[in-house]
């Protein structure tokens, strides 16, 4: 990745790059590269600001202008489209330099819908856009692509052992070679095998990839087949408590990070501790279930102190193996039909143009309802 971050760094001290594209498959480490070049920036290139926002297969346009203002210090007010867009424009022309990196773009974002000004309307503000797709960088009229390259034999190799917590030496080389073939070259692939078979016998390894192969992989639509099989992998080996923190994690759209606190609520909620007998107690049992669910590399530690996110594809892949989940966060969709939620158990509708509830809902098993930010 190092390479990369270079790359990077290099076609932004040239100020003829207004907007970047920067491309590669999903689970090979876009997001967590983006981190390292906002560290790097800050240490090689002046920028009075540099704000990171992920803007989703589902953007929200509201959301993301409300990150931006973060990043600057100031609230949006106003709730129409247009003097959105002009007010946090203006704002953004207030800095000489500014970096602004969209990360996870799906498809075409207008930026002066965003407001968002480049070029001859603020030469000084840049823009480094992520996606899947190069196609969708060369649709932004990026001035400059890089690709992200697969990391190389070597590297996939010593990154398992590390997530598998095993020693630098050639000791079980054959054994490791043969898990990393079988995952391929994401990244997350790797790295979530690595936390399942964690200090578990050199032996069981294959054969546990093996009979999860073998149990016959079902598609996820958008996800590689071998992700798909990390993923249960990683999933089937954990306790069922793991497995209900997980499931509530996956309600949360995207770009959210859910809280320590948000997962000793639904805890409490769903009495995943019965045998506590106090609040302390569940707190401390909370806090070996993430410590299993941050082993398994399932669950990531967000940058901010206390919360956690998952993968956008280990998020679909959860979304589907869990059958009483329903999880329309951010979709936009309004309230599902009922023949949907008759053995639903969880269901997120947050973010989802929700204006009204019906009266008597057919959902006799839900147990957690999330309806945060509807109209």
């Amino acid at each position: 990745m190092s390479k990369a971050i270079h790359s990077i760094i290099d076609v932004l001290k040239d100020e003829m790059n207004k907007i970047i594209g920067v491309h590669g498959s999903g689970g090979i480490g876009k997001t967590s590269l983006m981190k390292q070049v906002v560290k790097q920036v800050d240490k090689e290139i002046h920028f009075d600001k540099v704000c990171l926002v992920r803007v989703t297969q589902t953007p929200n346009l509201t959301r993301i202008q409300d990150e931006i203002a973060k990043f600057l210090g100031f609230e949006m007010e106003g709730d129409g489209e247009y003097q959105r867009a002009a007010t946090l424009s203006q704002r953004l022309k207030h800095w000489s330099t500014i970096l602004i990196i969209l990360d996870d773009l799906w498809e075409k974002l207008d930026l002066a819908k965003v407001g968002i000004p480049y070029g001859e309307e603020h030469k000084g503000c840049r823009v480094v856009i992520t996606s899947r797709f190069e196609d969708v960088c060369n649709k932004m009229e990026s001035d400059k692509n890089i690709q992200i390259e697969e990391l190389s034999e070597q590297d996939r190799l010593k990154l398992f052992k590390i997530k598998a917590g095993l020693p630098d030496s050639n000791a079980f080389d054959r054994a490791s070679e043969e898990v990393v073939r079988q995952c391929g070259k994401l990244p997350n692939a790797i790295v979530i095998v690595g936390g399942a078979l964690r200090n578990k016998p050199v032996k069981e390894w294959n054969d546990a990839i093996k009979k999860e192969r073998d149990s016959g992989t079902i598609p996820v639509e958008g996800i590689p087949e071998v992700v798909v099989l990390c993923v249960t992998l990683g999933y089937d080996q954990l306790k069922e408590e793991a497995k209900s923190c997980l499931q509530f994690s996956c309600l949360f759209p995207a770009y959210y990070h859910v809280s320590r606190e948000e997962l000793v609520i639904h805890g409490l909620v769903d009495k995943l501790f019965p045998g506590a007998e106090s609040l302390e107690e569940v707190w401390n049992k909370m806090d070996s279930v993430v410590a299993e669910l941050k082993s398994s590399n399932l669950l990531l530690v967000d940058d901010k102190e206390g919360y956690y996110r998952i993968h956008d594809d280990t998020r679909k892949v959860i979304k589907f193996l869990a059958k009483n989940l329903m999880a329309e966060a951010g979709l936009r969709k309004g309230w599902p039909e009922e023949k949907d939620l008759r053995e639903c158990q969880k269901l997120s509708l947050m973010d989802s143009n929700v204006t009204s509830l019906p009266v008597q809902p057919e959902c006799p098993q839900l147990i957690t309802l999330l309806l945060q930010n509807n109209d």
